[in-house]
């Protein structure tokens, strides 16, 4: 890498037209922010490529290897009798193939089964890849009964703005200079020319569930933690543990800011407990490298254990205690003898992040700060706070001189209020602009999470305007081929334009033909509905039996390659392939004026400022 970046610490800044001083003495200045010739990391943050800088297969006991380096998670090969198991099968088709190629050349033996730990993309998206070196490119893959669920709940639901906020988190949109790695992990190699194509599990289980492939003995154990279909593999024969996601050497994400659910600490302290007392001799994370030795693998699991209870008990106690929240971030701190243990360094999860989940777990998204309760809208806060400043041109000179004080956070918070204030484009609010774009990248440069780093890179990118996240075409496609075209239509309720449609009735039953199954999509004043109804061949009985104003009429198939603009709809109406059919109705614009009600997924996404 760059031997600037790679040893620099960023340890003060003056002002917006000085300079960063680096650790090995050279100047950073303001005016390379801008021109992106180097963005400082932490020191901490550059050690952690140490433990995934190169990729490497590694044979962590007879019979077991593990690719590191490929990207952001580890895959693990099992040799058995006459095949290889995988557990997890990387991100996607163009990690995994190079993890499968370099598999087979370590044990050209067939790919018998597929074991996924849990639903995340970095470990089911590659798995086409690994089937091709089955037979007949198929073999079973293994999951918890959750995990298919899981995956589709995510990408017909909120897909589009997860896969924004997890390209700001892992950064894969970041040029070289930028990027550092992911913290447990190189990076995340998912961009836009990447499919949604995962293959679903074919067995599942509840609890436990010991099995026998190619003469390995196997034990698969929900281990909730990370997500609540974690499993662990446990092989007793050779006292190697995989323990997924559950642990790996940084921090936890008990909360991750792409956007999830708080993960349950409670249970997945348990769940660190169940694992070490399985006392394994070898253990194989799906992220960083293997551990070896039981009483070494013991203490980690007792310190990952005790990190994640420390973290929920005093959030937890001060909550009690009537504290708001944003009082009881900065009052939790590890302990001395966890703060300094290498697996729980903040490379990924931190403790802030970690606090906050667990007390919106608990009592919800309301800090207990009455001033909260009824907030200002963020434009009028803005106006506000430039009005008592004194006005725009103050407001900026404010931000100007916290970043030159070094508050690049305070900078930020100024600058970004001037840009809502003032959203026409004025003088200050292109000014404003390049102060938060220098705050943004200052804010990054002290980071020891690369969550935190990458997604105030990302952040800054879109600001300046180079940067547009969403789907491409070809992830729509894929995405709509995998939820299928009954889903398409149910997703639909969560695009409605409400306040287009405050005095709108209507209803649309879908009858697709060679599936045998029909849905409706109703708008009821600004409330959209969607469900499944009876089948039928008759367009008439379908119009009385269901209240509908129209029915179409078409194949699942192409309607699915009209979802994904594949096929042009008014073409498919005109040729007969798509039959729109009503009540006295000029049926296709009636359709057309009803689909208006709906937004075209991620077109109109825009950040905040």
């Amino acid at each position: 890498g760059n031997p600037t970046i790679m040893n620099c610490l960023v340890v003060g800044a003056t002002c917006l037209g000085a300079s960063y001083f680096l650790k090995n003495g050279s100047i950073f200045t303001s005016k390379s922010i801008r021109n992106h010739e180097c963005i400082p990391a932490h020191e901490k943050l550059l050690n952690q490529n140490e433990e995934f800088c190169k990729k490497e297969i590694l044979e962590v006991t007879e019979g077991v290897w593990v690719a590191i380096g490929y990207g952001l998670a580890n895959s693990i090969m099992i040799e058995g009798d006459d095949g290889v198991i995988i557990v997890d099968c990387m991100e996607s088709p163009q990690t995994a193939k190079d993890v499968a190629e370099a598999f087979h050349h370590v044990c050209p033996k067939p790919v018998v089964a597929i074991v996924y730990t849990h639903n995340h993309q970095d470990h089911t998206g590659g798995a086409k890849e690994f089937m091709k070196f089955s037979k007949n490119n198929k073999c079973d893959i293994y999951s918890h009964r959750l995990t298919s669920d899981i995956i589709s709940k995510f990408v017909s639901k909120t897909g589009t703005i997860a896969f924004i906020r997890a390209a700001r988190q892992f950064g894969q949109f970041l040029r070289s200079n930028e990027h550092i790695n992911s913290g447990i992990g190189p990076c995340l190699t998912f961009d836009e020319n990447t499919a949604f194509d995962v293959e679903l599990p074919t067995i599942t289980f509840e609890k436990e569930l010991v099995v026998t492939i190619s003469g390995v003995e196997i034990t698969l154990i929900h281990v909730p933690g990370e997500t609540d279909d974690q499993i662990c593999v446990y092989l007793p024969k050779k006292s190697l543990l995989c323990p997924a996601d559950n642990i790996y050497k940084a921090f936890p994400n008990l909360y991750a800011i792409r956007g999830t659910p708080t993960r349950d600490a409670l249970e997945w302290a348990q769940s660190l407990e169940l694992m070490r007392n399985l006392n394994a001799e070898v253990l194989v994370p799906s992220h960083t490298r293997p551990l070896h030795g039981r009483e070494k693998i013991i203490e980690t699991f007792e310190a990952y254990r005790d990190g994640i209870l420390f973290v929920h008990d005093q959030t937890v106690r001060l909550m009690n205690k009537g504290y708001f929240i944003d009082d009881i971030v900065p009052l939790v701190s590890l302990p001395p003898h966890l703060i300094n243990h290498p697996y729980l360094q903040e490379f990924y999860g931190t403790v802030a992040w970690g606090v906050r989940g667990v007390f919106n777990s608990y009592i919800g998204w309301f800090g207990g700060d009455p001033a909260h309760l009824h907030p200002l809208p963020p434009r009028e806060y803005a106006q506000r706070m430039q009005s008592l400043a004194g006005g725009a041109d103050r407001l900026l000179h404010a931000a100007k001189c916290a970043f030159a004080d070094g508050d690049a956070q305070w900078s930020l918070n100024c600058a970004q209020a001037v840009m809502r204030a003032n959203p026409d484009g004025s003088d200050a609010t292109v000014s404003a602009r390049e102060v938060a774009l220098q705050a943004l990248r200052s804010l990054a440069s002290t980071q020891v999470s690369a969550n935190g780093r990458n997604y105030y890179l990302t952040y800054a990118r879109e600001l300046e305007g180079d940067l547009t996240l969403k789907p491409s075409p070809g992830q729509v496609t894929s995405v709509v081929k995998h939820i299928g075209a009954v889903e398409v239509i149910r997703s639909l309720t969560i695009r409605l334009k409400a306040e287009s449609c405050a005095d709108v009735k209507f209803k649309v039953v879908y009858l697709f033909s060679d599936i045998k199954k029909a849905v409706y999509i109703a708008i009821d004043r600004g409330v959209a509905s969607s469900d499944d109804v009876e089948y039928s061949d008759s367009v008439e009985d379908t119009l009385k039996k269901h209240s509908a104003d129209l029915v179409v009429t078409v194949l699942a198939s192409v309607f699915e390659e009209i979802a994904a603009r594949l096929r042009n709809k008014s073409a498919s109406v005109l040729s007969g392939d798509m039959r729109v059919e009503g009540r006295g109705l000029t049926s296709s614009i009636a359709l057309k004026k009803f689909m208006d009600y709906f937004e075209d997924s991620a077109a109109d996404f825009k950040a905040p400022f």
